[in-house]
């Protein structure tokens, strides 16, 4: 025998457990902490040091394997999960060092301090 609690009926009220996992819900802590885009490259900046000019240069994980070319802009992610962009940390690729390193140029006025992710979006 099925039993039918009644979601998904005409009139019928939504149930708890649809409301619960609907996407982009706020998670249990009540912070509502964005995902990647599908498609994204995403990794880690292994290394960075500001400049004399005042630029922050980064060293990523990720190279030609993952089809970065120099060029493509992508951005630093606050804290260490999602993929909520930290304010005005853009970088633009300068070098492809090889299958998985790549050099990066950013004009970012504050230290990157634990922010050591980062995600390129493909254009389309």
């Amino acid at each position: 025998m099925l039993l039918l609690d009644g979601a998904g009926l005409p009139g019928a009220a939504p149930s708890a457990k649809a409301e619960s996992e609907s996407p982009g819900s706020p998670t249990a802590g009540g912070a509502d902490i964005p995902a990647i885009p599908a498609g994204a490259i995403s990794g880690k900046i292994i290394q960075s040091f500001r400049g004399d000019d005042g630029t922050i240069t980064v060293y990523l994980n990720k190279g030609s394997k993952d089809k970065l070319r120099v060029g493509m802009v992508g951005q630093v992610l606050a804290g260490s999960e999602g993929g909520k962009p930290l304010d005005g940390a853009t970088f633009k690729i300068t070098k492809v060092l090889g299958e998985n390193q790549a050099v990066a140029i950013l004009a970012y006025a504050k230290p990157l301090g634990k922010n050591n992710r980062f995600m390129i979006t493909p254009r389309k």
